[in-house]
């Protein structure tokens, strides 16, 4: 998924603020994939989550 999320900001189709952005959401949605108790996430992440895949759907 990294070397996506870099294509996509040599291609112009991400900011790199955007990239860092996508970085964050890709590291808490696997966080929550193997989730054990230190890595539980919080209402404000998944609102972050939300917030990232409206942004790019504009």
């Amino acid at each position: 998924m990294y070397a996506r999320i870099r294509s996509a900001v040599e291609a112009n189709l991400l900011t790199p603020d955007m990239a860092s952005w996508a970085h964050e959401v890709r590291l808490n949605a696997n966080a929550q994939r193997h989730a054990d108790e230190a890595a539980n996430l919080t209402t404000q992440d998944a609102g972050r989550s939300i917030g990232f895949v409206k942004a790019i759907a504009q």
